[in-house]
């Protein structure tokens, strides 16, 4: 049994780490509500882009582009996005899981790619991804460390550019994300998502008919401007998605940290109490061993 030196050691080093976790927990609480806000102003213009793309593609009569090419695929480009530091929870653990799923679908090396099982290679954006990918041997096409903390638009063209070359050289014939997608501070969802190629924009049919719909004249032309707006695109759709996954991570840290400091809590408590019946029992015996010398010492 732990003595009371040994007992109150360990209620100190539990306190240190609750005053830790708690400060984690505010610190992730503070992140998550300029990502949330940030996300909320990011979304409008990424609904009004597709709305635009959707009334583009109305009135052109061909649309193809390098961009939404679509060929047997030879070459996947997994694209998983982990954070750079740990103590988030199942973060990154629910991408890796994601991540191995679709590994299973194709070869890791080019000598076992063929038609039916195309070579898999990987471009992990986060530290974390990048170890574990290295740690299984998955092969590492480039890796994107120490982006979390500046998740700006500026980062997510420099990654829709580099995706693009990829694509457009047949490096990859396909660019498949997989991240988590912001739900809520306590749910975030592991999302399988292709970047490349873009499918072309869904136009929905109106049920009734309005008798009049709005028209626009475009210059160039309409084709020409949907080609135009297909990069913007695909930037807009990776910054949401680099948005998603910024807010996911202090979601998921700010959960943890608050699991952690309630459990440092109810370990404080319970041992709190066993140091106190351990001091009374000491006392206890003490007292019986005095009361036992005088009862012997008056007979």
């Amino acid at each position: 049994m732990a003595s009371l030196r040994q007992i109150k050691r360990r209620i100190g080093s539990v306190k240190n780490t609750e005053k830790i976790t708690r400060a984690m927990k505010l610190v992730a609480a503070a992140k998550l509500r300029r990502a949330q806000d940030r996300i909320t102003a990011a979304r409008p213009f990424a609904d009004k882009l597709n709305e635009v793309l959707q009334s583009l593609a109305k009135r052109s009569e061909h649309l193809s582009y390098p961009l939404m090419e679509r060929r047997p695929v030879k070459r996947r480009l997994l694209v998983p996005i982990t954070s750079d530091k740990g103590l988030c929870g199942v973060y990154n653990t629910n991408i890796i899981r994601g991540l191995a799923e679709l590994m299973q679908d194709g070869a890791i090396s080019e000598e076992d790619a063929s038609e039916e099982t195309p070579f898999l290679a990987v471009a992990p954006i986060g530290k974390k991804g990048r170890d574990i990918c290295r740690y299984r041997g998955y092969p590492i096409e480039r890796e994107f460390i120490g982006n979390f903390g500046r998740m700006d638009y500026d980062l997510a063209k420099a990654l829709g550019e580099y995706f693009v070359e990829e694509f457009t050289e047949g490096r990859a014939d396909e660019v498949i994300l997989v991240y988590n997608r912001f739900v809520s501070t306590l749910i975030q969802r592991v999302t399988v998502e292709t970047l490349l190629p873009i499918k072309p924009p869904v136009v929905e049919e109106e049920e009734e008919e309005t008798g009049f719909e709005p028209d626009f004249i475009y210059e160039p032309s309409p084709e020409a401007v949907l080609e135009k707006l297909i990069d913007r695109h695909l930037y807009t759709q990776m910054y949401r998605v680099i948005l998603d996954a910024d807010a996911s991570e202090h979601g998921a840290r700010m959960t943890a940290m608050d699991n952690a400091s309630n459990n440092a809590k109810e370990m404080i408590g319970s041992l709190t109490l066993l140091f106190n019946r351990q001091r009374q029992a000491k006392i206890t015996t003490e007292l019986i061993e005095v009361v036992s010398g005088a009862d012997a010492l008056s007979g």
